[in-house]
């Protein structure tokens, strides 16, 4: 039983810090490859909330959004991709491999990444992120 309340009680304190606002956060992939068909790969952005699964981008869907009533959000993106060696350039090295926070406000969090797929036979194929960018679209008040 105190497991289970310690469990509850860590769950109010978490929402109880999100404010009341009305975010999205889209992630989009561009993706280009020397491969004709290139294994499969995903993108995915999560937040730290505990119910908040990975919202993925594939090479065939290259946009995932998902849509939240209380924030600002913790969130931060993974590279998930077993079949291929992963390499980050620029600023994708660090949005890959930290935690960052949505702006307080309504509005939308836009992550774009450019993702190329070289081939490297026999070895794994890589795919290399690079020029990932962060927008901040705030809705207008009316």
């Amino acid at each position: 039983m105190k497991k289970f309340s310690s469990v509850v009680l860590l769950m109010a304190a978490t929402t109880g810090f999100a404010g009341n606002f009305k975010q999205t956060i889209e992630f989009n992939i561009h993706p280009s490859s020397e491969i004709i068909r290139p294994p499969y790969l995903r993108a995915c952005f999560s937040t730290t909330d505990f119910f908040d699964l990975a919202h993925c981008a594939t090479l065939n869907k290259t946009q995932t959004s998902n849509s939240y009533s209380h924030g600002p959000k913790n969130w931060f993106l993974i590279g998930d991709g077993y079949y291929y060696h992963q390499t980050y350039l620029d600023s994708c090295y660090a949005l890959f491999h930290m935690t960052t926070r949505t702006p307080e406000g309504d509005g939308k969090l836009v992550v774009d990444a450019n993702i190329t797929i070289k081939d490297h036979s026999p070895a794994a194929p890589e795919a290399v992120y690079t020029n990932c960018t962060v927008t901040w679209v705030p809705l207008s008040s009316k």
